[in-house]
């Protein structure tokens, strides 16, 4: 992630960071691994999450730090930089406190579950043990890491350069679109052009921020090139409010009556990452005329229950009242079915799927059959667009953040070729 995007979305306000403190001239314990693998399972209480983690660059990290020790003066003769001192002091002293960007896994790494194995720190590379507190700041949380050291030859992925914001930014209207059903949906549109690209955002889990909806990363890209949008589904931000569970069929109601709200020529070009992606293939089947083409980002795949019920304990199903997780209150068992028959209808356009490098597999007893399981519904669901591609990217289930040229460069192709 460049400078330019990190700023973006800390100004929104949805990311927590995690910050590594091991004590002055220590090399910070155990985030070799967290740099390595990117994923780790925390736990404070009796709470469980499964993150992901990218380190930030020392520009990136030097207001983390500043901001850190002014809210928590117990760590502030951990670090070498003063509280009262400009940010440019702790620039030169951030490769000794890493400080990292986090967000949640969802399902194995979708959505939410209540059975997830715990373990203090897990990195792939092996457990991390040492003594770990955890104290929540605004808008950061500090994790302090006494244990394992970090080899001198590890260190964090090189950022992308920086892009330059689009000048159409200042010109977005936010808008509150009927899109029927007594329903309306908050959406902003940037740029001019067709076909216009719609951004369908992963699911808003409880606690999660608005700003999930959104991405400036895509927004700074293709705006320039053709028109850009992107929209809150209900329960999230200005949206309507309505009670779960909430069926994917209106969520695909909702979607088209969007379109038609903002006045946007069809075919578009659909965006959507995780669960997004699963409501922008189904939208492709639904309404073949409306769609040019389609970039699935890691999207939830159409059979993701049956290999549950063939492969993993029932203790570690998804269950009917995972709906009641998300802010969406979207019936997340009830879409499977749904994306399954639209596969069926989705038009010969062009489809690009990106999936992750690596796979994780909830119960190892069953890890190799459940990897070759996932790769193969990845395979069978871009087979039904033409032509396709499928994109192999080492970053984790958010990516947009870690790999935003990749995948503007896809949209952008897919928008040329359609006009």
């Amino acid at each position: 992630m460049d400078a330019l995007d990190r700023a973006s979305q800390l100004r929104r306000g949805i990311d927590r960071m995690m910050v590594a403190l091991a004590g002055r001239g220590v090399a910070p314990g155990g985030v070799c691994n967290l740099r390595a693998a990117r994923t780790a399972t925390i736990r404070r209480g009796r709470r469980v999450e499964r993150i992901e983690a990218e380190q930030l660059d020392a520009v990136g990290a030097a207001p983390i730090l500043k901001q850190y020790l002014r809210e928590n003066a117990l760590v502030r003769p951990q670090v070498a930089a003063g509280v009262d001192d400009p940010v440019s002091a702790f620039e030169a002293t951030a490769d000794r406190y890493p400080v990292f960007l986090i967000r949640p896994v969802l399902a194995y790494h979708r959505v939410a579950r209540r059975t997830e194995p715990v373990v203090c720190l897990h990195m792939g590379t092996g457990l991390v043990w040492g003594t770990v507190r955890m104290a929540a700041v605004t808008g950061v949380l500090a994790l302090v890491l006494v244990g394992a050291g970090c080899a001198a030859s590890e260190v964090p992925r090189e950022s992308p350069a920086a892009v330059t914001p689009s000048s159409t930014a200042a010109e977005a209207e936010v808008k509150l679109v009927d899109v029927g059903n007594g329903r309306s949906v908050s959406a902003t549109c940037w740029g001019s052009g067709s076909p216009a690209v719609i951004f369908l955002h992963g699911l808003i889990m409880q606690g999660d921020s608005d700003g999930w909806a959104h991405s400036p990363e895509l927004q700074q890209r293709i705006a320039p090139e053709t028109t850009y949008c992107e929209y809150e589904r209900v329960n999230v931000g200005a949206s309507s409010k309505v009670d779960g569970p909430f069926a994917v069929t209106d969520t695909v109601a909702d979607l088209k009556g969007l379109i038609q709200g903002l006045g946007l020529a069809s075919p578009v070009v659909l965006v959507g990452g995780s669960f997004g992606g699963l409501v922008a293939y189904t939208y492709a089947g639904t309404h073949p005329a409306d769609v040019a083409g389609a970039v699935l980002l890691d999207p939830t795949l159409q059979s993701e229950d049956e290999i549950e019920k063939s492969l993993l304990p029932e203790s570690m199903w998804l269950p009917y009242e995972a709906w009641e997780d998300t802010r969406e209150q979207i019936d997340v068992l009830g879409a499977y079915p749904v994306a399954r028959e639209a596969l069926a209808g989705i038009p010969s356009v062009p489809g690009t799927i990106f999936v992750t490098e690596s796979l994780e597999a909830p119960d190892p007893a069953s890890a190799e059959a459940f990897r070759a399981g996932i790769r193969q519904m990845q395979a069978d669901l871009i087979a039904h667009f033409d032509p396709s591609a499928t994109i192999t990217v080492d970053a984790p289930h958010a990516m947009l953040p870690i790999v935003p040229d990749e995948i503007a460069a896809a949209v952008i192709g897919m928008v040329d070729a359609a006009g």
